[in-house]
């Protein structure tokens, strides 16, 4: 019909329930009967009281209507805004939904009013969000559920759309399906600690309607900063090695008097959001310069004393000192890379993107906050391994070594205690060998590991692959950090809430395959007094 009404309210997911849903069952099987009296030829008026029970009993009644339902759905979910919540839509269906037929609209603007409120919802949840849909019946009835589904994941939701054949088994392994998704993203949310941080409040904007090229901005989708609203700082790292620090320096663009941030969020981390940015000429609208990318903590606090400005600027800091220091590591790994005679010049190359941070002073709110501000990457983005054990190219041939093993291999070499400490002689290999990105990926995570004398591991590579310069361009590393001389001393996140230190490490090693460039590439380190 044309409304929707809540059956169960957060309840355990125990017997309790289960019992809850079999009530359901057995009510569903009573309505029938009394529905089959009632439209019999012996039925009076007189039984009054069949239909009285008839209206109290739950069964099936009316047009299927989405919005109802999905209008409600989202009054449930809001009532939790927890990052350790993750949150799942399930909706199953039998045909077409009757919304153009009960309010009187076109099967089009039905199916967009859907569509808004399913975007709506991805929106403002964002990846904790997962929209999964079972249709049982014909594929041609649900073009409106795989459309919904589509619709959530381009505002940065995820979801399934599931067509099983008519049986109970297929239905269940569909829905444990789902159950395992949220599981996993439930796993997710929580890995790195059980304290509860809060979501700070934003929206995800579609990707798909994500313009190639800006050239001016508005103030409708664009927060402006203008002269002195806004400052920008470099970390600079000095060649002779003195300790890094963040340096004044002028906008990136000698024409920029201002910059310009998108208001909603295009993508979303673990541990940040990332929005369209650009530096702005003095008229507030004109964009100058190549278009950047903006990123900032996706949480209210971070665990950091003080008001809310310590966190995003701690964050932003980190950020920083983390990619500089991954940077570092790939510098040596290319230097590494040149050292191998012989070697195809088509293997990549590894890069991390610079990165600055600019203060931004909201008018409005007379307040200072800080972002951390990186060029947009071209290509597709993707990841070649995450912080948890996840790798792609798992096609290698060689057994799975376990850390342990992995510093038996290595004891017979003297370990660096510093970054660019490898001995640089030319190692000879195989004519034209080659690796393909995949492996090089790999191979550079298991370096950073050996190179920096067995105290930090680089992983989560994600970015983009150019083709044209055989490069990986990556961003937002995640450093896994342990020093075995200070065993005793109480465990710290040195860099940053993703960084789970002998743990982090030992995941990697428990799924990493070992390539023949991981070989050549942790051969020759030498030790440093």
């Amino acid at each position: 019909g044309d409304n929707a009404e809540i059956l169960v309210d957060r309840w355990p997911t125990n017997y309790v329930l289960y019992n809850k849903i079999v009530d359901f069952f057995h009510e569903s099987e009573e309505a029938d009967k009394l529905l089959q009296k009632r439209n019999s030829k012996k039925f009076h008026a007189k039984h009054q009281n069949v239909q009285r029970r008839l209206n109290n009993l739950l069964r099936p009644k009316g047009h299927g209507c989405y919005r109802p339902a999905l209008t409600l759905a989202e009054d449930l979910l809001q009532r939790n805004d927890n990052d350790s919540s993750a949150l799942t839509l399930l909706l199953l269906s039998d045909g077409r939904p009757s919304d153009s037929t009960v309010f009187k609209n076109s099967e089009k603007e039905a199916k967009d009013i859907l569509k808004d409120a399913a975007g709506q919802m991805a929106s403002r949840f964002g990846r904790r969000f997962s929209f999964s849909t079972i249709g049982m019946g014909s594929n041609q009835e649900f073009d409106t559920l795989q459309t919904l589904v589509d619709t959530a994941r381009d505002f940065g939701g995820t979801g399934s759309f599931n067509v099983p054949s008519m049986s109970c088994s297929a239905i269940g392994r569909c829905i444990s399906s789902v159950a395992t998704s949220l599981t996993k993203t439930q796993t997710e949310l929580t890995q790195r600690g059980k304290e509860q941080r809060r979501i700070r409040r934003c929206l995800r904007e579609n990707t798909r309607l994500i313009p190639l090229l800006t050239e001016v901005v508005s103030a409708n989708d664009f927060n402006i900063y203008m002269n002195s609203a806004v400052q920008h700082y470099q970390y600079r790292a000095s060649e002779e090695g003195c300790k890094e620090d963040f340096i004044v320096s002028r906008l990136q663009h000698p024409d920029a008097a201002g910059v310009a941030m998108k208001k909603m969020a295009f993508g979303e981390g673990a541990e940040r959001f990332a929005f369209q940015f650009f530096e702005i000429a003095k008229d507030g609208i004109s964009v100058v310069g190549p278009p950047l990318v903006a990123k900032e903590n996706r949480f209210i606090s971070d665990n950091v004393l003080g008001s809310n400005w310590d966190a995003r600027d701690k964050f932003a800091k980190r950020f920083c000192k983390v990619q500089l220091a991954a940077g570092k590591a790939a510098k040596e790994f290319n230097k590494k890379l040149d050292s191998l005679n012989n070697l195809n010049p088509d293997v990549a190359r590894v890069n991390f993107l610079d990165c600055s941070i600019y203060y931004l002073i909201d008018p409005d709110k007379d307040e200072e906050f800080a972002v951390v501000v990186e060029r947009k990457l071209d290509g597709k983005f993707q990841k070649w391994n995450n912080n948890n054990g996840w790798h792609v190219g798992k096609d290698n041939v060689e057994k799975l070594p376990s850390l342990a093993e992995v510093d038996d291999n290595e004891s017979e070499k003297e370990d660096s205690e510093e970054l660019g400490t490898s001995a640089m002689k030319p190692i000879e290999i195989d004519d034209g060998i080659f690796v393909n990105k995949e492996e090089v990926a790999q191979a550079f995570s298991h370096f950073s590991y050996i190179q920096s004398g067995k105290k930090m591991l680089i992983c989560d590579l994600q970015g983009e692959f150019c083709r044209s310069s055989k490069t990986f361009n990556f961003t937002d590393p995640v450093i896994h950090y342990h020093d075995a001389r200070k065993e005793g001393e109480r465990y710290k996140q040195v860099y940053g809430k993703t960084d789970m230190g002998q743990k982090g490490i030992e995941n990697f090693f428990k799924t990493h395959q070992c390539n023949k460039l991981c070989k050549l590439m942790t051969k020759g380190f030498i030790h440093v007094n």
